[in-house]
């Protein structure tokens, strides 16, 4: 095809115009062009697909660029079939809770099988809410749940992670780490995103001796005292996820975790003597029993960072088919 000039294009569309042929028989329709944009896009290197979106921002105003922002909305269902759990999934970390349910295939049994409606679960530890969400959905609005998040992205996501799934009425987030005293932390953060883990007290985080990218004060509070203060219902469950803390929230919870109405406890413990030891004490002096333990497979022989316990009032009374073949997770 014959290619024309600007000035003898612009002269044929005002002649097309003007004889009655509508203008778009050679203008490209904006819908197509904005999909062929896009696949362009796609096509290229990430780096440069970041360098064309700050360059779309940077074309803006100041509120436009929040309005933009503001509108970009990602949402994943959680990988599991019994229930719909969906989650906010705008950071990298956030994306990957999504396979929550596949990373800890023991929590999901424990969940499925020994908890029950009418029943309490606290979630200390929560991140961004996926355990919860999945109890309050599989249970019901009789379940009620309390759950700990003191990383303040991930207590965000947290909340509207509630609001998503609609159990604001059924969880209560609250945004402390528990703790041995009422005391400010320094609260050691591998990052700022939504849906990351591994941060730690004071300076360290991450595994082994990872240095903190920040350090700020969170506020901790023991559990007994949280639970006369603010009223809450007492936990007929337990999940605790707090990456070393665990002596910790132990020691500010004796009356708790002695109390006859609680049934289980399913803990993260950092595969240490001192943490190993010291959780095993604590729960045996207050009637709780060692049912199960559960251990990831590890790459190359490497020592494992990690364990997860279920300690149980009553041993047995647990469904023990609903932990066959889970002694090793995936």
């Amino acid at each position: 095809m014959k290619e024309l000039s600007a000035t003898k294009a612009m002269k044929k569309l005002k002649r097309l115009a003007g004889g009655g042929e509508p203008v778009r028989a050679i203008v490209e329709d904006p819908e197509k062009a904005y999909a062929r944009l896009l696949k362009s896009v796609r096509k290229l290197h990430i780096d440069k697909r970041h360098e064309v979106i700050r360059t779309a921002l940077d074309s803006m105003t100041e509120r436009d660029k929040i309005d933009a922002l503001q509108g970009i909305r990602m949402v994943k269902r959680l990988e599991y079939e019994r229930a719909e759990v969906l989650l906010h999934a705008e950071t990298r970390s956030s994306y990957l809770r999504h396979r929550a349910a596949l990373k800890e295939p023991w929590t999901i049994a424990w969940i499925e099988s020994c908890l029950a409606p009418g029943e309490v679960l606290y979630d200390i530890g929560a991140n961004t809410g996926v355990y919860s969400l999945l109890a309050a959905k599989l249970h019901g609005p009789e379940l009620k749940v309390v759950a700990f998040e003191p990383a303040f992205a991930n207590y965000t996501d947290l909340n509207r992670n509630l609001v998503l799934n609609g159990v604001e009425a059924q969880v209560v987030p609250l945004p402390y780490a528990l703790s041995d005293a009422d005391r400010l932390l320094s609260f050691g953060f591998r990052n700022l995103e939504a849906g990351s883990a591994m941060h730690g007290s004071e300076e360290l985080a991450g595994k082994g001796d990872e240095g903190a990218a920040h350090v700020l004060p969170v506020v901790g509070r023991p559990l007994d005292s949280t639970i006369e203060a603010l009223g809450l219902p007492r936990p007929t469950h337990v999940k605790i996820d707090v990456d070393g803390g665990e002596l910790e929230v132990l020691a500010g919870g004796g009356t708790c975790f002695a109390d006859p109405g609680l049934k289980t406890v399913m803990i993260e413990i950092t595969a240490t003597e001192e943490i190993s030891g010291g959780v095993d004490r604590f729960f045996a002096e207050r009637g709780l029993t060692k049912a199960r333990e559960f251990r990831k497979p590890t790459a190359h022989g490497e020592a494992e960072r990690c364990w997860y316990g279920l300690y149980a009032r009553d041993p047995e009374a647990l469904p023990a088919e609903a932990f066959e073949g889970l002694t090793v997770g995936r």
